[in-house]
């Protein structure tokens, strides 16, 4: 199970050594990847030497980096040794008016460097736990990845109580 896992240290206030400890723990359990800030990805890459993949994440952790620094961001993650991209997320101001796909049944898209990338828009507005909402997210794309996806698992779950429960009342 822990091969499908990013073992994650994205505190901005990371060490390297503490960055170090994460790339050793990673090795041993044998997770999927290491997901660094972008300032360790080139030291971590050079240390773990190809025995486990680099992630970071791109205009972390507000987001509200114009598109062309996201992209300049990317080329540079991937060039100091990140092995992913995994996925794109937009933050706008929430909007009362627009519907928005809460449980994450939709599948969008942006192109980023000519490579097409799973894309998620989040409203933002005060109270909400942003950091939550965007550690979520990733997990719930990683799980798509490996073929589970736990809105349609909700949604079919729903639907077959709604289903159920209709026939009992006839």
């Amino acid at each position: 199970m822990l091969s499908k896992v990013d073992h994650t240290l994205l505190k901005p206030e990371a060490t390297w050594p503490q960055i170090q400890t994460l790339c050793d723990e990673g090795v041993r359990y044998g997770v999927a990847s290491v997901c660094v800030p972008a300032s360790h990805v080139m030291s971590a890459a050079t240390y773990l030497n190809g025995n486990l993949p680099v992630c970071t994440v791109i205009g972390f952790p507000a987001g509200y980096s114009t598109t062309y620094v996201k992209c300049f961001e990317a080329q540079d993650a991937l060039q100091n040794g990140a092995e992913e991209i995994d996925m794109v997320i937009k933050l706008e101001p929430w909007d009362d008016s627009a519907v928005y796909d809460r449980l994450g049944l939709e599948n969008t898209y942006t192109e980023i460097l000519g490579v097409q990338l799973p894309a998620l828009t989040i409203p933002v507005k005060p109270g909400r736990n942003l950091a939550s909402i965007v550690e979520v997210a990733a997990m719930n794309n990683r799980h798509r990845r490996y073929g589970f996806n736990a809105a349609q698992e909700l949604a079919q779950r729903v639907d077959l109580r709604a289903e159920q429960g209709s026939r009992k009342q006839k």
